[in-house]
């Protein structure tokens, strides 16, 4: 009797979720709720696309939009209706993709660096705001500063200009997982508070790499059938979540991993980089936010690109290692700005985009 009882008990304790494992951390937060974002584009060269469309100055980046930049290309964003009026440059050959999350009085920003090469540039924001920066591998947390997220492969390197900046590494099963299933598993969040506890704060002219937490097969597999509760409800979700808990709870490796990755180490930046560094950030320039609030924004954003045009063209001189020249058309009209010709035709970069002109319209180049 006294045996049959203990083996029950045992089967009781580990049918909870996550069994004994993570059972030290907090309750459980109540899900958020999307936020709608966007982000008014101020510069686009080259090819820059959201879902596929292509973007120019004066466009709007929508919440999950997916937006790409191809090579010799890059794009400045302004963050709309936050405290800190993020601003966000794209270099070349980057995926990025802005979201927002509100708990109760508290919202989150999630900015997601899903590959390449992003610099960030914040206000000081409230108490009521946290933004984060997100890539594969890692996560950076501000309060109001400059700093650049560079994903390399499997691993991602945080480079502070200005303030400082909490950088911890991320376990990607976990959370990527969708916001309605995440939310809700015990296993994911005491996951991220061990991170959490592992976090650097790195100030000005600090660098840091984080890797990214690897998980078992078993794990991997257990948050591929959650993924597949995103967009079925609630209740789908908290099952999904549920059904997570409970096979991570069998599989002692994740918190294994969990205890075996290493905070980041903090490393110098040459002076010399430093310097380069804080020069480019004087190119993110911020419109006033009441300039930028309704959906046509394209006088705001010409009068800002024009007002410091000089500035921008150097950026975009740099981007193709070619200076700006003036293309002369056959009806007399001049179009200056980095000019590049494929095949037949003629490009020219400009810092309200670009235009194209077939060689036949084409009279000369001035230098």
């Amino acid at each position: 009797m006294y045996r049959s009882t203990a083996i029950l008990a045992t089967l009781l304790i580990c049918a909870l979720p996550a069994c004994d494992l993570f059972k030290s951390g907090p309750e459980l937060r109540e899900p958020g709720k999307d936020v709608e974002l966007t982000a008014v584009v101020l510069l686009a060269t080259g090819s820059v696309t959201a879902d596929g469309e292509a973007l120019r100055a004066g466009s709007i980046l929508k919440s999950g939009q997916l937006l790409k930049t191809g090579a010799n290309s890059f794009c400045d964003l302004q963050v709309r209706g936050t405290d800190s009026s993020a601003m966000i440059r794209l270099k070349a050959n980057s995926e990025f993709v802005l979201k927002g999350r509100q708990f109760g009085q508290k919202r989150e920003i999630l900015a997601e660096l899903k590959k390449g090469h992003g610099m960030f540039d914040l206000d000081k924001i409230s108490k009521s705001e946290e933004f984060q920066a997100i890539s594969p591998t890692a996560v950076a947390s501000v309060r109001g500063t400059k700093y650049e997220l560079m994903v390399k492969g499997d691993s991602t390197v945080i480079e502070v200009a200005e303030g400082q900046v909490s950088s911890r590494p991320r376990v990607p099963a976990l959370e990527d997982l969708p916001p309605e299933v995440r939310e809700r598993s015990v296993v994911v969040q005491e996951s991220v508070d061990q991170l959490k506890s592992k976090e650097v704060v790195l100030g000005p002219g600090k660098k840091a790499e984080v890797q990214a937490v690897q998980v078992s097969p078993e794990v991997e597999e257990a948050a591929r059938k959650a993924m597949e509760a995103q967009a079925q409800g609630p209740e789908k979700a908290k099952e999904a979540a549920q059904a997570l808990d409970q096979s991570v709870s069998e599989d002692p490796s994740l918190k294994q991993e969990l205890d075996k990755a290493a905070p980041p180490a903090a490393q110098e930046i040459p002076d010399p980089e430093m310097q380069q560094k804080l020069e480019e950030y004087k190119e993110l320039i911020r419109i006033e936010k009441e300039k930028i609030e309704g959906d046509d924004v394209s006088s705001a954003v010409s009068d800002r690109n024009r007002q410091n045009q000089a500035k921008l063209m150097n950026r975009i001189e740099k981007v193709f290692n070619k200076p700006s020249e003036t293309l002369v058309l056959m009806n007399g009209a001049r179009v200056s700005g980095v000019v590049i010709q494929i095949g037949a035709t003629y490009y020219v970069y400009t810092v309200n985009g670009q235009v194209a002109y077939p060689e036949s319209q084409v009279s000369g180049i001035e230098f």
